[in-house]
């Protein structure tokens, strides 16, 4: 007998050739999954989707902006005093500020881009690793004194005063300072010691008249405070040592009686840079030269600049110093006025400051560098580093 047809499972397949398939695909399964794996064990490197990419980062999210390149790490080395730089303050292209100039590479470079408000009176550390300044409390009188790391460029606030500071005298190496402060028609001294924070005012002088004060702040040779006192044709040199206080006339010199920084000390104390006065004062400024005086002697050699006019018209002032004595930096405020309406109306149109050089023996005083200056306020400043 022939034996008969069994019926097919649907699908045309058997249960055990089913089977059969499933467990052949599981092992393929299996091995490709190893496979995978142990490729990536065995790879050092990390996977593609997690590396950070560096060619796509644009350079400007990491390069940093020229004007907060620390310009100390090349120009001012700490420790370093050669005399190869300039502090100076006051408003620069825009900017109210402090600012550092080389004298080897002619470079301005502000220190402060973000920083106090109005700087003033800049003084070096006996180091010339940092700056001493003053700058205004934003909306009242007070006044900080504080200091920048020209390595680390990090800017530190020693005390503040309830009063706003006019000039200021350093002894670094005490931690002590001494500045001025005007109040009404007096004048007063006043020193603080970092290590007690305690302050004391040791002088006064006045009553006088606003143009007849003290016009400058410096330290001797020997550490003693020096005090200048317009008294326009005589100038008195006040101290709380008595063997400094002297007054030196000046004959048929004139000083500027709205000047506020006229003078400095030579670093041997025998000579006195000061600006006077050539010629009539008019509204917008007078005829001014920088004296060298010997106060021994009171002999005087005046510079004035090559050219025509062969005078410096408006004003100049903040003189510094060399460590040697051979030379006199200055300060030139050549604004420009224009007539607006109304009887004496001067209205600014611009300007530059510039800095100038004086030597005893040369004929003229020599600029070395101007800045465009944006508004019509004084107060700008100049400080020579220590050295060289």
């Amino acid at each position: 007998m022939e034996p008969t047809d069994q019926p097919q499972p649907a699908g045309g397949q058997s249960p055990d050739r089913t089977q059969q398939i499933i467990i052949v695909l599981l092992v393929i399964v299996v091995l490709l999954l190893g496979g995978l794996l142990l490729g990536q064990c065995g790879d050092d490197t990390e996977p593609t989707t997690t590396a950070t990419p560096t060619t796509t980062v644009p350079p400007s999210t990491t390069a940093a902006p020229a004007t907060t390149v620390p310009p100390s790490t090349t120009t001012v080395p700490a420790n370093v005093c050669n005399g190869s730089a300039l502090a100076l303050t006051g408003a620069i292209d825009e900017a109210d500020s402090l600012y550092l100039y080389d004298l080897d590479t002619a470079s301005l470079s502000n220190l402060l881009p973000d920083g106090s408000s109005a700087p003033r009176s800049p003084v070096w550390s006996s180091e010339c690793d940092a700056i001493f300044f003053v700058s205004e409390v934003p909306g009242g009188d007070s006044s900080l004194v504080q200091q920048i790391d020209l390595v680390s460029l990090d800017v530190s606030t020693l005390f503040e005063y309830d009063d706003r500071i006019t000039h200021l005298a350093v002894h670094d190496g005490d931690g002590a300072f001494e500045f001025t402060t005007v109040e009404d028609d007096m004048t007063f001294v006043t020193n603080i010691s970092l290590g007690s924070g305690e302050f004391q005012t040791h002088l006064e002088l006045g009553p006088h008249l606003p143009w007849d004060g003290v016009q400058d702040l410096s330290l001797s040779p020997s550490g003693m405070l020096i005090l200048y006192q317009n008294e326009f044709n005589n100038l008195n040199i006040v101290s709380d040592s008595p063997e400094l206080a002297a007054q030196v006339p000046l004959g048929a010199l004139t000083m500027n009686p709205f000047q506020q920084n006229c003078c400095a000390l030579s670093p041997d104390g025998q000579m006195l840079a000061i600006e006077i006065l050539l010629g009539d004062y008019g509204d917008t400024g007078g005829e001014t030269g920088m004296v060298l005086l010997d106060l021994a002697t009171g002999d005087t050699e005046t510079f004035t600049k090559d050219g025509d006019p062969p005078y410096f018209y408006g004003s100049i002032n903040s003189p510094s110093w060399a460590s040697d004595g051979s030379q006199v930096v200055f300060l030139y405020d050549n604004s420009q006025y224009a007539l607006c309406s109304g009887e004496g109306c001067y209205e600014f149109i611009g300007g530059t400051i510039e800095l100038w050089l004086a030597a005893p023996g040369a004929p003229f005083a020599t600029m070395i560098a101007s800045f465009n200056k944006p508004q019509p306020s004084s107060g700008h400043e100049v400080a020579w580093m220590p050295g060289g």
